[in-house]
């Protein structure tokens, strides 16, 4: 007999929202080495198979957090983002900042450029920015594939210093990106202006992406971080979508999946946008959940009923959206 989630296969509401909670990734915030902007896919178990594929008849599930670059949507945001960015890599620019609320996009934007790369870019992706400054040496050098034992930061920047040196002479250019860049102390921005020291006369020889909250931009216009904010070459930002783009956002992400917007009714479509604010993030876990919904109550398009029963569900209220 093929196995299958006993609570699911009840159908009832509380328990599939049970089983999506334990099931879902928290954040889909990145962990993996920066070549790894291919998230490995997680292990699929029957009752995923038996929502997306017999259920709906998709391919894999279209609105999870993780941070695929399969499903990046190409808004003017994103699509002027990944250009500048480009751009500034290429062109060895030295500082580059992108800023977005929370649920934008930044990360997933920052994999799919890490995956579309020219293999002449060696990088390095850091999402733990709760490090000390040598800390963070540490966990660049290894990315980079630097073997190194000493936690002394003369022998750290020596040592990063010696690869860049290296790649500057292989004709390669070598960058480091750090996610959640809004929470470096003042001490570790200072540390990572002096590396944009590491230059030639025709070019720097580090580039470093930051991506982070709005709060990274205003840490970068505090006085005392006047001279690293004074030395950001690309400037970067998302925001929410508009009305036009959150319904191309939810198209986009369906077809991706083998899907179409037919899975939703005109009134859920618009209630969903209409609640999400154009945030991506909160697109995804209200379709999600709607479509969770759906299919514990056996119908096969996410009906406004159900959608405001998702809408409830993420405001933690039993208020009729």
């Amino acid at each position: 007999m093929e196995p299958t989630t006993p609570r699911l296969a009840s159908r009832s509401l509380a328990d599939v929202m049970r089983w999506s909670r334990s099931a879902s990734a928290p954040d889909g915030r990145p962990s993996a080495q920066p070549e790894a902007a291919v998230v490995a896919p997680n292990p699929v178990r029957p009752a995923q198979v038996d929502i997306w594929q017999r259920h709906y008849n998709l391919s894999t599930e279209p609105f999870a957090l993780t941070p695929d670059p399969e499903f990046l949507f190409p808004s003017a945001a994103h699509t002027e983002a990944m250009a500048g960015l480009k751009l500034g890599l290429w062109e060895r620019r030295g500082l580059l900042v992108m800023v977005g609320e929370v649920g934008t996009g930044k990360t997933t934007l920052v994999y799919s450029l890490l995956s579309q790369l020219d293999p002449q870019i060696e990088t390095s992706y850091l999402s733990n920015t709760l490090l000390s400054f040598e800390e963070l040496l540490q966990n660049a050098l290894q990315d980079f594939g630097v073997t190194t034992t000493s936690r002394n930061r003369l022998d750290l920047q020596t040592a990063l210093n010696t690869f860049l040196r290296d790649c500057a002479n292989r004709g390669k250019t070598a960058a480091l990106v750090i996610d959640e860049a809004q929470n470096l102390t003042d001490e570790v921005f200072e540390q990572l202006r002096l590396l944009l020291n590491f230059e030639t006369y025709k070019s720097k020889l580090l580039q470093i992406l930051l991506a982070g909250q709005p709060e990274l931009a205003a840490k970068l216009r505090q006085p005392n971080l006047r001279q690293i904010g004074d030395r950001v070459a690309v400037r970067c930002g998302l925001g929410p979508l508009s009305s036009t783009e959150a319904r191309a956002y939810i198209e986009h992400r369906l077809t991706t999946a083998g899907g179409s917007l037919r899975l939703f009714t005109r009134p859920a479509l618009g209630l969903l946008i209409r609640k999400a604010r154009g945030i991506p993030r909160r697109i995804n876990i209200l379709a999600h959940n709607a479509m969770l919904f759906a299919y514990g109550r056996e119908i096969d398009r996410v009906d406004r009923a159900t959608m405001a029963q998702a809408v409830r569900e993420l405001q933690g209220s039993l208020a009729t959206p």
